[in-house]
């Protein structure tokens, strides 16, 4: 009985996780907690023999590994438990997610595209909440404000504009998926074209391109993978609106064009293209140094901040990260935390073809893209999304092929 009621818990934990969006801080680190707590005692308990995906539990977690083996050569000790802390996701994720029970995840597949629904419809309620919470104080200047309310005006809900924008594009890839395999009606296609396209004018209020040219390479990849009219008749609609916004808008035009209009990184105007020069001048000059075991998990920034003192003291001021993943690892914990790291993606992404789960390969695109921009697994709401959605996917998709899910969706 105990046990059922254990399974259970599981089961309806994954379906509140894909609500993470809608959920205040303090309430989503409980729901992991206790989802890792849950599966752990689930598997110590079970008097059956379960079947253990050990490539996901040693590469999932390979990388949080080095970096807690770089605790030996760390000088800042205390900064680099609290790097830990904050990306024990990439710990707790792989593990939980290699030790699933066949029960829960044939359960969960059977209702995935409920999930899914779940996370788009998460991600829209909370686009627009924000958005009225504001719009009374802020009135139409709330367009111009919405980045930095989200992000400093929320409290508990406090979200940085590019993880509001990651969890807005995962949420239209998820949405042509779900056209792809579902039979929906007319009314119901209407409904999903216009909550995509609600979900699209609020990632251009928030104005960040890496997402958004992100997005659209992935979905584009779906396109391709899936040859579906109906998702490319609403891909092309969207990338229309983005396309228009970007032309017309002056400040998104400006936004977009600085990569047109790349200046030289000693230049005096920072833009956030210019930073990035900057930033990637500093990395190149450090890697070299970082070697094959990096500087350790609590000395990254300050090599970056002594390097940007002989550049911009700016960059000083504002603490800027590496903003690119990969040059970060590599300057955390060396090449080798990048091996493993590189590993890791091989193996979902070959896995993942080999069982013609697409949308597990366009998630990943997409991450991988936003990661070339971004250190997305830096802070505690890029860390917790990235891991337990592409995990999660990754879990549910590759116990068996597409074309059985497919089936049991439309059953």
């Amino acid at each position: 009985m105990f046990k059922d009621r254990l399974g259970n818990l599981i089961y309806y934990l994954c379906y509140i996780a894909f609500t993470f969006p809608l959920l205040p801080n303090f309430i989503r680190n409980v729901v992991m907690a206790l989802l890792f707590l849950s599966v752990l005692t689930s598997f110590f308990l079970s008097k059956q023999k379960r079947i253990v995906n050990f490539k996901l539990l040693i590469l999932g977690s390979s990388l949080y590994l080095t970096y807690l083996l770089s605790l030996f050569w760390t000088d800042n000790f205390e900064l680099g438990i609290k790097k830990l802390s904050t990306g024990l996701p990439l710990f707790l994720f792989p593990v939980a997610l290699s030790l699933f029970s066949q029960d829960i995840i044939n359960r969960l597949r059977k209702k995935i595209h409920y999930l899914l629904i779940i996370y788009v419809v998460s991600v829209l309620i909370t686009f627009i909440i924000f958005f009225l919470i504001f719009i009374e104080h802020y009135g139409y200047s709330l367009f111009q404000h919405y980045p930095t309310v989200i992000n400093k005006d929320l409290g508990p809900y406090n979200i940085h504009p590019i993880y509001m924008s990651m969890h807005g594009a995962v949420s239209i890839i998820l949405s042509l998926y779900l056209l792809h395999t579902v039979r929906f009606n007319k009314w119901q296609l209407i409904l999903i074209a216009l909550a995509d396209i609600v979900i699209v004018c609020f990632m251009l209020i928030l104005i960040k391109k890496g997402p958004i040219i992100s997005m659209v390479v992935a979905s584009g990849y779906l396109v391709l993978a899936f040859r579906n009219k109906k998702i490319l008749i609403l891909l092309s609609i969207l990338t229309t609106i983005l396309i228009s916004v970007i032309i017309f808008q002056p400040k998104v035009n400006r936004k977009f064009s600085e990569l047109l209009h790349i200046n030289n990184s000693n230049t005096t105007e920072l833009t956030s293209t210019n930073i990035r020069l900057i930033i990637y001048d500093c990395g190149r000059n450090l890697v070299p140094e970082a070697g094959f075991f990096g500087f350790g998990v609590g000395d990254t920034r300050e090599k970056l901040l002594d390097c940007y003192e002989t550049k911009n003291s700016q960059l000083v001021e504002s603490k800027f990260n590496s903003h690119n993943q990969f040059l970060s690892i590599i300057l955390r914990s060396g090449f080798l935390g990048l091996i493993c790291y590189l590993l890791f993606l091989f193996y979902l992404i070959m896995k993942s073809h080999f069982t013609k789960s697409y949308l597990v390969i366009a998630v990943l695109v997409f991450y991988i893209l936003v990661m070339l921009s971004e250190n997305i697994l830096e802070r505690e709401n890029g860390v917790v999304y990235v891991s337990f959605i592409t995990l999660m996917l990754f879990v549910l998709f590759n116990y068996s092929t597409i074309e059985k899910i497919t089936h049991a969706q439309e059953k």
